[in-house]
């Protein structure tokens, strides 16, 4: 089985000319963008929810193969990304 290569940001400036010209239009299989690694909250509930999703999401990388990206904020809404 053939592997496909994928074009990934590895600098700053490469992220920031990727989200801005729309490389990334959404998440895949592949790829997740988090805008940090926890919320600014300090609550305890917020922050096992958070890291339980951040396990989840890096088992699935690890076995799958793939890339998280931190500093990457999503507007839900415009279904659109920007570098934070």
């Amino acid at each position: 089985m053939a592997t496909r290569m994928r074009a990934v940001p590895l600098t700053y400036a490469e992220l920031v000319t990727a989200i801005q010209g729309g490389v990334y239009p959404r998440e895949r299989s592949w790829i997740d963008f988090k805008r940090r690694l926890y919320p600014e909250t300090g609550d305890a509930a917020v922050r096992d929810n958070v890291s339980q999703e951040l396990v989840r999401h890096m088992a699935s990388m690890a076995e799958c193969g793939g890339f998280l990206i931190y500093g990457v904020k999503e507007d839900k809404a415009g279904h659109a990304f920007a570098v934070d």
